[in-house]
């Protein structure tokens, strides 16, 4: 198995777009679930701009983990969509499992 050092994932701190959803554009509804490619692709940046730390603070400074999240993986709906590494995936997989946890 491969295996990957935190040094090898830290990325220098380059410039960063924040986008910010209006508030009369939030759904807060189950027929709009969170696309598990989409976070993925989300995550894999904040991982390649700005290490294990940004990945981190991306989950720990996001609001709206209470929706449910659909696993597309297998055939993400994500236009844009990005292939992750095993590592990358239980990455956002962890995070992501204990952001739910405390949305309970």
């Amino acid at each position: 198995m491969m295996s990957v050092k935190q040094s090898d994932m830290m990325a220098p701190q380059l410039p960063t777009a924040v986008y910010e959803v209006r508030p009369e554009h939030i759904i807060e509804h189950e027929d709009h679930p969170i696309l598990l490619s989409y976070l993925d692709v989300v995550v894999q940046g904040y991982l390649r701009m700005h290490g294990l730390g940004g990945v981190a603070h991306f989950f720990e400074t996001t609001a709206g983990w209470g929706l449910p999240v659909l696993n597309d993986r297998a055939d993400p709906i994500y236009p844009r969509h990005q292939s992750l590494s095993v590592k990358e995936q239980a990455l956002v997989d962890r995070h992501l499992a204990a952001v739910m946890e405390q949305a309970e």
